[in-house]
């Protein structure tokens, strides 16, 4: 995995929904600083947990 995003900052929105999400989990996995954003879900430190937990 050639990692070209590694170190650079991503904000996710619509993150707890399914394409925001694992546009949110692939960034990670490259190594990507992520901060995500769901106006329907209020509880976004539980989706970072999930995220990084994941990989």
């Amino acid at each position: 995995m050639a990692y070209r995003l590694a170190s650079k900052i991503a904000l996710i929105t619509g993150a707890a929904q399914e394409i925001g999400r694992s546009c949110a989990e692939l960034f990670a996995k490259e190594g990507t600083f992520v901060f995500v954003y769901d106006e329907r879900f209020r509880d976004h430190q539980n989706i970072v947990l999930d995220i990084y937990i994941g990989i």
